[in-house]
């Protein structure tokens, strides 16, 4: 999962959570008869006979909730394939060399010699390979 990625998914699930708490308080409030003037009396129906009735008179109402249904599915989807979205890195350039060559490492070499060194510390359990970030030199100078 990329930075952005990950940022993308602590707004999204902010925003989703503050929503549903809204809602919570707003039921909260409604039980324990807190604002009647606001909310309503906690022993009244929530929808009145008209707001039940509307859809059955209105055609537009079930096409507009399926095509709402429909782009939040798109949405649930996309947002579960950009969490699997990793930055990979296949070579790591050890010394950029303009002048006589670049020195690159293979980031599966890297990875493989890291994990078996992790491997032997008892401390470690199992450790996995991955190599991500951006590709930029280890060294500089």
């Amino acid at each position: 999962m990329t930075r952005r990625t990950a940022r993308a998914s602590r707004t999204g699930l902010v925003i989703i959570g503050l929503i549903l708490l809204l809602g919570a308080g707003a039921v909260l409030a409604r039980s324990l008869n807190a604002s009647t003037s606001v909310l309503g009396n906690p022993h009244a129906p929530l929808l009145t006979h008209g707001q039940v009735q509307y859809p059955t008179k209105n055609s537009w109402v079930w096409p507009v909730v399926a095509a709402a249904s429909f782009l939040i599915a798109v949405l649930a989807l996309w947002w579960m394939a950009a969490q699997t979205r990793i930055r990979a890195v296949r070579r790591m350039p050890l010394e950029p060399d303009r002048v006589h060559g670049t020195t690159t490492l293979r980031a599966d070499a890297a990875t493989g010699a890291m994990t078996d060194e992790l491997e032997a510390i008892p401390a470690s359990g199992q450790p996995t390979r991955a190599c991500t970030g951006l590709r930029r030199p280890l060294a500089s100078g």
